[in-house]
């Protein structure tokens, strides 16, 4: 990894590390709130940080496939869309939902998004994704909880289909389940989580927000 990464408070994983469970990570995000930091400030810092590991490991000749959730996961995934275009990178983006079903937060970084002049589209059993480019899972994260929706089993499944490298944000996608995302890159934000403790063969980035 280079110097670059480490001055910017990103570090590669090891099974040293605290694990955070969701509990825990959800706790230290009210606190960074009660210190004045806004939660907004908080998700550009994730998204930014995501950005800056897949910009290392890849040329502008990468195309980025980024699936986005309808909460925190899935707002990090839109802003390093967002950072990543910036850099001069072709990113397709794809929500499992509607705007209006979206979180708040969710729906500012699209509609900052859409904005900036760039269109999102929605997964469906018609979308293909070419195996040349790179998938970016920030579909799920840890406030996952029961089974998966239809339209989330669908998405995961169509992901699986590809070729693409896989990345995913935070946790993958379904993880606890059978249709777990089958990542072959992870960035954690600010700790590993516990429900990733056992994901060894994954290249795995850990990545400061303060």
């Amino acid at each position: 990894m280079t110097h670059s990464l480490k001055h910017y408070g990103i570090v590669k994983y090891h099974p040293s590390m605290t694990h955070w469970s969701a509990e825990e990570a959800y706790a230290w995000d009210e606190n960074q709130v009660r210190a004045g930091i806004a939660i907004e400030t908080l998700m550009d810092r994730a998204g930014k940080q995501i950005a800056r590991v897949l910009s290392n490991h890849y040329d502008k000749a990468a195309p980025f496939v980024v699936f986005a959730g309808k909460g925190n996961n899935g707002g990090d995934g839109i802003v390093a869309s967002r950072y990543l275009v910036s850099l001069g990178y072709k990113v397709r983006l794809i929500c499992l939902y509607p705007i209006e079903e979206c979180s708040t937060l969710v729906q500012t970084q699209l509609e900052l998004w859409h904005g900036m002049g760039y269109q999102s589209e929605l997964c469906s059993d018609a979308l293909e994704i070419s195996d040349e480019g790179v998938v970016i899972d920030a579909i799920l994260g840890i406030g996952m909880k029961g089974a998966l929706r239809q339209k989330e089993r669908s998405c995961l499944d169509l992901i699986h289909q590809t070729e693409s490298t896989i990345w995913s944000i935070d946790v993958p996608s379904g993880s606890g389940t059978k249709n777990v995302i089958k990542a072959s890159y992870l960035i954690s934000i600010q700790a590993p989580k516990v429900v990733c403790k056992d994901t060894v063969s994954l290249s795995h980035y850990v990545v400061s927000i303060l």
